[in-house]
Formats: structure tokens, sequence, C-alpha cells
């Protein structure tokens, strides 16, 4: 009877992967670089260019956006012995879509990114070191609710929702349930050991073995089981419906490290193999610019909208709002790429690379009060909402509270969670928009039974602009790439390679290695 490797298979993956977990959690400061070895990494950085015209520490460098990708550029340009750094950023405050609000009781509530799993976000807690006063709180990657629409009053637990899938069908709706735990545990393996092999290959052959959706990549190479769990981890962060995300993001985004984190929880392998910073990354931003102050030659202009890139043999100029002209010597793009075509004075590659990013969706995050509820757990999601015909709807609720202070909850008359809404059809962010998503949500909130609920701060986040799947086929990720430096111009930020800290991070530093590090003073 074949139940997808055998129990001597099944039992030696558990300890491997506790052995990983525990090997990932001591990690030291020399990680980062063990992470860009990666293949992957190694696989990304043979695509990017290397420019005729190198930068000189010297150099004047400005950065356009002062979110996660401009300040840690920055952060890697002044650590590489750069002297004259400036920012420009066009929001009163740095941070971008990396924001943090406190609510009345003290509890940080992140608006955007917010867990941190090993490995994957290694260079965050490398950065902590050399600023201080940041604390990452270890935590179980968090037990979720499951529940199937916002009437259904049956919660199931994650796990076993996702279990679901092997239960239904042959040999598992007869064996005892231990066996399709370690079964699933088979199938994230056999998931890790083919995503780790596709991206050992050059991207150009990975692109050309993922040219189709998501889920049909799945299908068909064996992992429909674990299709639940990758629906939700991708659709609740923004991501996109598997049903139409090409199957590259999909398999970058859900690599080894997110799988190992999950299973290492679910199997009870690891206790806390994720993380969260106990005051917030808006305060890990704050405190990364003081460090950059502190440090000298960078300096950050907010409320600092830029109009027009005008670029020469000899110089960059950039004019913003209020007319003024900053001459600089390189300028790096670490915001949206699309809209830089119009601020440009564009060459046709720069045109038909940076127009044809396509697709932007929408995240809606919200921070509402409401009587407080004794659910145990600090997650809890509704299924529907993981069809397209569903988009807008209330899709995952989350009490901060429950992960930081849980023996304190009890004493609360009021809960302060935060809400997760997705549009995979981006609109402007109007007033008209906004009122239309608190409608859905209040109504969809009460159909969960959420009493007595009041919205206090609403996100509108322009979310993973990114190539279709004929922008992917027709090279535009590594074009991009090997344009790095033409025309004094570098391009950053989270249209490069994935909306996420991490991958911003990863492309700096790919950046920084081969092309700002190659100076001469």
């Amino acid at each position: 009877m074949a139940t997808g490797g055998n129990l001597n298979d099944k039992l030696k993956l558990a300890r491997e992967l506790k052995a990983r977990q525990e090997l990932l959690k001591t990690k030291n400061d020399d990680d980062c670089d063990n992470f860009l070895s990666l293949p992957r990494f190694q696989r990304l950085a043979e695509t990017c260019g290397v420019p005729a015209l190198l930068p000189k520490t010297t150099d004047r460098v400005g950065i356009i956006g002062s979110g996660p990708a401009g300040l840690h550029m920055a952060y890697r340009l002044i650590k590489s012995g750069y002297t004259n750094v400036t920012l420009f950023e066009k929001e009163p405050e740095l941070g971008g879509k990396s924001f943090t609000r406190g609510d009345i009781q003290g509890t940080p509530q992140e608006f955007g990114t917010c867990y941190t799993v090993p490995y994957k976000y290694q260079e965050l807690r490398v950065i902590a070191q050399d600023i201080g006063n940041t604390q990452f709180l270890e935590v179980p990657v968090p037990e979720r609710y499951i529940f199937e629409n916002h009437t259904d009053t049956e919660a199931q637990m994650q796990f076993d929702w996702i279990l679901n899938a092997k239960r239904s069908h042959f040999p598992f709706n007869v064996l005892p349930p231990w066996v399709a735990k370690l079964s699933f545990g088979w199938d994230v393996e056999r998931y890790i050991r083919h995503n780790n092999e596709l991206f050992s290959k050059s991207l150009d052959e990975v692109f050309a073995k993922t040219n189709k959706p998501f889920k049909q990549y799945l299908d068909e190479n064996g992992f429909k089981d674990l299709t639940a769990l990758i629906s939700l981890a991708n659709t609740v962060q923004g991501y996109g419906f598997v049903d139409d995300l090409p199957a590259f993001y999909g398999l970058w985004w859900n690599d080894a490290a997110i799988f190992q984190g999950f299973v290492a929880t679910a199997l009870h392998l690891v206790p806390e193999p994720a993380s969260i910073l106990r005051h917030g990354f808006t305060q890990y931003w704050e405190f990364l610019w003081d460090y950059l102050k502190n440090q000298g030659g960078v300096s950050l202009k907010t409320n600092c909208p830029i109009k027009s890139i005008t670029r020469t043999a000899d110089v960059v100029n950039l004019t913003d709002s209020t007319g003024q002209v900053h001459e600089l010597d390189f300028v790096v793009l670490a915001s949206n790429l699309k809209e830089a075509v119009d601020l440009l004075d564009v060459t046709a590659d720069e045109r038909e690379t940076l127009d044809s990013l396509k697709i932007r969706s929408n995240l809606i995050t919200t921070l509402f009060e409401c009587d407080h509820t004794v659910d145990p757990v600090p997650l809890s999601s509704w299924t529907s909402t993981l069809e397209p015909a569903n988009r807008m709807r209330l899709m995952t609720v989350r009490n901060s509270e429950k992960i930081f202070d849980p023996e304190d909850i009890v004493k609360q008359t009021k809960d302060f969670l935060i809400s997760y809404q997705y549009n995979d059809v981006a609109r402007e962010d109007t007033q008209e928009y906004r009122e239309e998503l608190a409608r859905i949500l209040l109504e969809d909130l009460n159909a969960a039974g959420f009493k007595n609920v009041k919205i206090h701060d609403q996100k509108v986040w322009p979310y993973f602009q990114r190539w279709d799947q004929d922008g992917l086929n027709r090279g535009m990720f590594t074009k991009l790439m090997g344009m790095q430096g033409s025309n004094r111009t570098f391009y950053a930020g989270a249209s490069v390679l994935f909306e996420s800290v991490q991958d911003c991070m990863t492309v700096n530093n790919i950046l920084v290695n081969k092309i700002f590090c190659s100076h001469s003073t």
C-alpha cells in the first residue's frame, strides 16, 4: 500500500526538519553571505549586468523611496564606504508599506511587514545588531482558525483543514490520522527538493519550465495536496490567487524556509520557528535611520516627490515638486518602477521593460476594535475569499495581543484587531473606494460574529507590482536585471523581484556586492 514514502523515510524527515530549524535559529552574522550563496540567488546574480561606468565611494548617489528597499540600500552603501547618499521620499514619513501603529493598549499593530522566519529574513537580525534597541520576539508560527465562509460557526484548526485533502481519499481515509500527517511532511520534503532543484537552474530554464499558472504547475508536478496551504499563504499576504498567478512568483515565494517553518510548528519539532518585532517595524526603520545619521554621509528629504529625472553622460538631475534640481552621479529607483516611466527620459529598452509591468493589486489592512472575544488563536481566515469572485471580502483577522501578551488578554473588554482584504485589480485610493471597502468589511465582520465594530485606521496598499506571464516569457525580468547601472540608473524595490522585505534586500545585496563594491576611489 503506497502512502507516499515509507515510515522510516518519514521519521528521518522529521529528524532532519528539527535539525534544520535548530540550525537556522542559531545562525550568526555571516549568514547573509551564506544566504546569497544559495543557488537561486547565484542564478539571480548572474543576470545582473555590470555597467561600463562603475560608481565610486565619493560619488553622489540618490535613492528614490525610503521604504525598506531604499533604507536598506542606504545602509549597504554607507557600510561600504559611500559618503554622499541622499534619500528622496514623497511621503512625510519613512518606512513605506512596512508600517506599525500602536493601539490604545500599547500593542504594536502591523499594517504591512509582520512575521519573519529563520534564514528568509536573517539580514533584519544582522542589521538589528548594528542599530540596537530592537527586540525580536520568538514565537510559534501562529495558530489559525479556518472557516468556510463568514456565517460558518464551525472552525477547523489550520493543520486539520490542510490535511483534509489527504484524509478525503484512499488510503488515508482508512488509516490512522498520524499517517496522513507524516505523508503531508513527505509531500513538503518533496516540494522543498523540487523547489531547490528548479532554482539551481538558470533563470531562463526556470521561466521555460514555469510557463503556466501556479495551481496548474502544482497539480502537474504532484503537489495537489499542498494547494490549500499555499493558496491560503499566497492570497492572504496579497500575492495573488493561485489559479492565475504565474508559477514563477508562487514558487519563488513558497520556498524551503516558508515550508520548513510551518512543518516544524505543525509537527511540534521546534516550538518557536518564527519571530515578530516586539515594538514594531516602524520603530525598526526609525532606529535604522538614526543609525545612518550617526554614521554620516547620508541625508533624507521627506515630502519631496520627484517630478522628473534627466540623465546625461556626466550627471543625473532630479527635479522635485518645488522645481529644485538635485544633481547626482547615480540614481537608485527604489519606488514604483512603472511610474518611473513618466519621470525618466526613457530609452526604448527602459520603456519596453518598465511599461510591461502590468499587474498591480491592492492589499487592504484595517485596524478596528470590537467587543472582546475568547478565541484561543491569534488568526482566523475564511476560505471562500481565496476565489477571485470574492475579491475585497474579509480574508483574515489577526489578534496581535494574543501573540505579545496572551496572559493579559483575558482581562480586556475590547479587542483591537487587524483585518486583511485583497483586490487583484488595483484601484486608485479614493474616498469612494475606501467607503466601499469599509462597507464590505463591516458586513463580513458582522456576519462572522464580531460585535460593536469600530474602524480606527485603514491602509489601501498598492501591492505586488509584477509582470504577467507574457512579460516573463518575453524576458522582461532578466532584461531589467541586465540593465542595472545603464544610464547611471539602478533598479531596486519590490517591482524588481518580489514584494517582500527580504527579496528587496537580496536585490540590494547583489547590486552592492557586484557593482557598488567594484569601485575605485
